[in-house]
């Protein structure tokens, strides 16, 4: 399903998204999957602020010019030698990114509704809380490999153009590779970043290489894990036919109470194991059900959880 259809009745105005935005953040105190870092971040007055009053305590530092950036902040000869857009900002003021990687693998095109759709949603909303609180954002789509992503926004009047980009994914029938997806983003942001990966984790092992890579790049990692309910208990017994959406291979076989049994038994240690993975390496970790309402997906987002507790 689209974007554009899985938000159904909801306005997709700028305004819309700043209202839910407005709320949740008060009530939350920001949002606590990025808090650390938008605390930070929102901090567009202090730079105005230092360039004017000349402060010679705090050293200069570039960094690449992101859409909604003050054109007064653009090293303008600086530019013209390297013919490139750079902005010049104090050092001693944080400047924080926020980048969405949103799996678009076939798994994500599963469940009632699909998690795809849910996916969307909380990119909307990740969006939505990082333009608003002054922090560039961007976002790219991945499967076998990592799509084309948006440009580097910044400021909450460059939210229209992002849910606009966002509109723009869909998913693959084919499977993921989130381990190559993930060491390749490393190599085209150059600047550390807020990382939230958004995905059904249907390779544990290969997105924990990959998020691996990104923590040695020294971004940092934030996980919110999607699942069908029907994946952890599914409806099936008897002569059941599989057909995999990601490759398009069908299988036939017979589901008795002890293969259930069984794959209960793995599915379980597969949570823990990747639930592991992210305490050890100080991951802040969300799971959601792709059914959950849209009220409790935003509660769960700005609420977050401390990456000891994942």
């Amino acid at each position: 399903m689209a974007f554009l259809d899985m938000l159904g009745s909801a306005p997709l105005s700028a305004a819309h998204w700043q209202r839910i935005v407005d709320r949740y953040a008060r009530q939350y105190r920001g949002c606590r999957l990025l808090a650390w870092d938008l605390q930070e971040v929102a901090r567009p007055r202090a730079l105005a602020r230092a360039g004017r009053e000349g402060d010679t305590g705090l050293d200069w530092e570039l960094r690449d010019y992101a859409a909604g950036d003050d054109p007064r902040h653009v090293d303008w000869a600086l530019c013209a030698r390297r013919d490139e857009l750079l902005v010049r900002v104090r050092r001693g003021l944080v400047d924080r990114r926020v980048a969405v990687l949103l799996d678009c693998s076939g798994s994500m095109s599963l469940g009632c509704p699909p998690k795809f759709d849910l996916a969307c949603y909380l990119a909307a909303a990740l969006a939505a809380a990082s333009l608003t609180s002054g922090a560039q954002w961007q976002a790219a789509g991945f499967a076998q490999r990592l799509r084309p992503g948006t440009p580097a926004l910044r400021g909450s009047a460059q939210l229209g153009r992002a849910l606009q980009l966002l509109a723009g994914l869909t998913t693959q029938q084919q499977p993921g590779d989130p381990a190559a997806s993930l060491r390749a983003f490393t190599r085209i942001c150059r600047w550390p970043s807020v990382v939230v990966v958004i995905s059904d984790v249907d390779d544990p092992l290969a997105l924990a290489r990959g998020a691996g890579d990104l923590l040695q790049a020294g971004h940092q990692v934030r996980l919110i894990e999607l699942f069908d309910p029907e994946e952890a208990e599914p409806p099936v017994h008897g002569e059941v036919e599989f057909f995999d959406v990601e490759t398009g291979q069908v299988r036939r076989a017979v589901v008795t109470e002890r293969i259930l049994a069984r794959y209960r038994e793995l599915y379980a240690q597969r949570q823990e194991s990747l639930r592991a993975w992210c305490r050890r390496h100080g991951v802040p970790h969300l799971r959601m059900a792709s059914n959950i309402d849209r009220q409790g997906a935003l509660e769960q987002l700005f609420r977050g959880c401390p990456a000891s507790r994942s």
